[in-house]
C-alpha cells in the first residue's frame, strides 16, 4: 500500500459517516489494508440465492430463508422431483455447479476452512471437516436435483435472436423449471427487465455457516478509489473520492438499473423483494485463496487434472470422500514437494 494514502485521517476530519456506510464493504476494506482504510468503494457484488415462489407453493415447498445452512439449502433443492415432470424440474442451479470441487470449496468456504496454505505450500484438505463437506456434496450431486449447464454443447443464441431468448439460454432459471439459483447482484436486473417472466421470485442470503451465521463468502467490489502519495493535490482527491461515495451519488446512479449495490445503505434500492438479504452478511476473516498467486502456474494446472481423476470415483459412489481426499492431498503435496524445475505442464483436461 506504500503507493497510495491512508484515508482514515481524512475521513475522521471531515466526519465521513461511517455508519450510513454498508459495514461489511468498509470491514471488507479495512482487512486489505491491514487495519487501515487506503480506498472507498461505492459500490460492490455479492451472491443471493433467488427462488420461484410458483414452483414452491406448487411442489408445497416452504420458500428459504436468510442464513441457511448449505445442508438446509440442498435438502431443500431435493424436495423437486426431476423423474416425473416434463420438462424436468430441478432444485437448485448455479455457476459454481458446474464444478463439484469449487461447489465443495465454496461450502467449506462458509465455514472457514482452507485446503492449502500457500505460504508453507502444504495441503489441508485431508480433514474429517472437509470430507463431511465432500460427502454433503457427492451425495447431492448424485442425487441429480443440480441443474448443471454445459456451455460447451447447450444451445446457442442465433443471429438476430432477441434479448429475453439470449438471457434464457444464459440463465436458465429463467425458464421456470429450475426452484433456486445461486447469482450475483446484477440478476436482479436481468429479472426486473425480462419481459413475460412466468413466475414470482424473491431472494435470500447464500448459506452461512450456523455457528458464524452473520458472515458470508461472496462478497467483491468492482473500483476502489484511492490517494496516490504522489497526487499533486491530495485534498482535492479526497473531496472527489467523498462526493462518490456519498448518498447523493449513489441514489443518481441507482436510478435506472441494478448492476451493483450502493455502499451506502440509505442508496439501496427499494425493491418490494428481499433486496436487503445483499446487506446482511460481512465478509469472512480471511479469503480462502489469499496467496495463491505464489503458487507456482505449473502446479496449479497439475493440481486442475488431479482433481478431475479424483473427483470423478467420488461422484460416481467408487470412492468415499475419506479416499477421494486422502489421494488428491497426498499426490498434490507430492507435487508442491517438488523443485520448481520439476514441476511439470499438464493441460487442462
Amino acid at each position: 500500500m506504500y503507493w497510495i494514502n491512508s484515508l482514515d485521517a481524512d475521513m475522521k476530519k471531515d466526519a465521513f459517516d461511517t455508519k450510513g456506510y454498508y459495514s461489511g464493504v468498509l470491514e471488507y476494506l479495512r482487512r486489505a489494508g491491514d487495519g487501515k482504510i487506503y480506498g472507498l468503494a461505492p459500490f460492490f457484488n455479492c451472491e443471493a440465492v433467488f427462488y420461484n415462489k410458483k414452483l414452491f407453493t406448487e411442489h408445497g415447498v416452504p420458500f428459504p430463508g436468510n442464513k441457511m445452512s448449505w445442508n438446509e439449502l440442498i435438502l431443500l433443492s431435493q424436495r423437486f422431483s426431476t423423474q416425473n415432470e416434463d420438462p424436468p424440474v430441478y432444485g437448485l442451479e448455479g455457476r459454481t455447479l458446474t464444478n463439484p470441487f469449487i461447489f465443495a470449496t465454496t461450502v467449506g468456504a462458509s465455514y472457514g476452512l482452507k485446503y492449502l496454505d500457500p505460504e508453507s505450500k502444504k495441503m489441508t484438505l485431508n480433514t474429517p471437516e472437509w470430507a463431511k463437506v465432500f460427502k454433503l456434496v457427492a451425495e447431492a450431486f448424485q442425487k441429480g436435483n443440480f441443474y448443471k449447464a454445459d456451455p460447451a454443447s447447450g444451445p446457442k443464441p442465433s443471429p438476430g435472436s432477441k434479448r429475453e431468448e439470449v438471457l434464457k439460454q444464459q440463465y436458465p432459471f429463467l425458464n421456470g423449471h429450475i426452484a433456486m439459483t445461486i447469482q450475483g447482484v446484477d440478476f436482479v436486473d436481468v429479472l426486473s427487465t425480462t419481459p413475460g417472466l412466468p413466475f414470482e421470485w424473491d431472494l435470500v442470503t447464500v448459506p452461512v455457516d450456523q455457528s458464524n451465521p452473520n458472515s458470508g463468502n461472496s462478497m467483491s467490489v468492482n473500483e476502489i478509489f484511492s490517494v496516490n502519495v504522489n497526487s499533486q493535490n491530495p485534498a482535492a482527491s479526497w473531496k472527489f473520492i467523498e462526493y462518490i461515495n456519498s448518498d447523493a451519488f449513489a441514489r443518481i446512479m441507482t436510478k435506472s438499473t441494478i448492476k451493483a449495490l450502493p455502499a451506502r445503505v440509505n442508496a439501496a434500492p427499494k425493491e418490494e423483494r428481499n433486496v436487503k438479504a445483499f446487506y446482511e452478511l460481512t465478509p469472512p476473516n480471511e479469503s480462502m485463496y489469499k496467496n495463491f498467486d505464489k503458487l507456482p502456474d505449473s502446479f496449479l494446472m497439475t493440481f486442475d487434472s488431479i482433481i478431475n481423476q479424483e473427483m470423478e470415483p467420488l461422484l460416481q459412489g467408487k470412492s468415499t470422500a475419506e479416499t477421494a481426499l486422502q489421494r488428491i492431498e497426498a499426490r498434490s503435496q507430492a507435487e508442491l514437494d517438488k523443485p520448481k524445475d520439476e514441476n511439470p505442464v499438464v493441460p487442462k483436461s
